[in-house]
């Protein structure tokens, strides 16, 4: 037992020096709303536990900046593809915060699998 502690040791020492990779499938979109003010959008939230279950809902949670002191859509629609399956429906304002010439508000809601 005394040998094994020493390579468990190094084995768990070289296995918290090596990344894990993992697939967020994050990515920001930028626009602009019909009003014309520019924003970008990121995902800051999918229920993992979701999309392994194969399920044909998913919850999103969206974070939007404005450029702009701006009074933020009440909802939005969203689609999204993941694992070629996609995903849509209606993000609903939780909460939003405004300074420095920016408006973020935070969307959360479920797609449904097309």
């Amino acid at each position: 037992m005394k040998k094994l502690t020493p390579i468990i040791m190094i084995y768990m020492m070289l296995l918290c020096t090596f990344p894990v990779c993992a697939n967020t499938n994050q990515s920001i979109i930028t626009g602009y709303t019909p009003d014309g003010i520019y924003y970008e959008a990121v995902i800051t939230d999918i229920d993992i536990s979701m999309l392994l279950a194969d399920a044909d809902s998913i919850t999103i949670t969206q974070q939007v900046t404005y450029n702009g002191i701006v009074a933020p859509s009440i909802s939005i629609p969203f689609t999204k593809i993941i694992d070629g399956t996609t995903y849509s429906g209606t993000l609903y304002l939780q909460s939003f915060t405004q300074g420095n010439n920016k408006t973020v508000a935070t969307y959360k809601g479920t797609l449904y699998a097309q």
